[in-house]
């Protein structure tokens, strides 16, 4: 497999630096009172269907108010074409791959190989240069587990931008 961008193999790449933060953008549903809630990384539909991997930008490749303004964008088109009301995302958050590896650790579950795992897909042709996705195989087949481990996720997420909100920036 090439890393080239465009390449047909659908071979994935393990992001395995521990301090590698990947930003998630949240919507304004997944929060109460400022905090982020376990909705937030729970599997959507759309993530089953692409073997129940979860969608994330990558911080080494995008910032934070990046990731927001490039998801919000896309929202917006979508609820534009759907005539529906766009409100704009809460803001972004990140976690670090370490963050996500030590999930399962942390809930008791077996984590060898570790529970979450992160991948970068950017090369692949349908993908954006900053996408990433973290795996939620090892405990998709347990709504228990999604629960648990996106429960885990929200409490370990961090603010990283929210829009008029200069605080929330790094």
């Amino acid at each position: 497999m090439t890393s080239e961008k465009g390449t047909t193999s659908r071979e994935r790449v393990r992001i395995s630096e521990p301090n590698e933060e990947l930003y998630r953008v949240i919507i304004e549903q997944h929060t109460e009172n400022g905090h982020v809630t376990f909705q937030a990384f729970m599997l959507t539909n759309d993530d089953k269907k692409d073997s129940n991997r979860s969608s994330f930008v990558q911080g080494k490749i995008t910032d934070a108010k990046s990731a927001y303004e490039n998801r919000s964008e896309l929202i917006r088109k979508r609820k534009e074409a759907e005539s529906k009301d766009f409100t704009p995302p809460h803001g972004t958050v990140g976690l670090t791959v370490a963050n996500i590896e030590e999930v399962g650790a942390e809930l008791g579950i077996d984590n060898t190989p570790p529970v979450l795992t992160a991948w970068d897909d950017s090369h692949f042709e349908d993908r954006p240069d900053d996408h990433a996705h973290v795996d939620f195989s090892l405990v998709a087949n347990s709504r228990g587990q999604i629960r648990a481990v996106a429960k885990q996720l929200a409490g370990q997420a961090d603010w990283k931008y929210k829009p008029n909100n200069p605080e929330a920036e790094s």
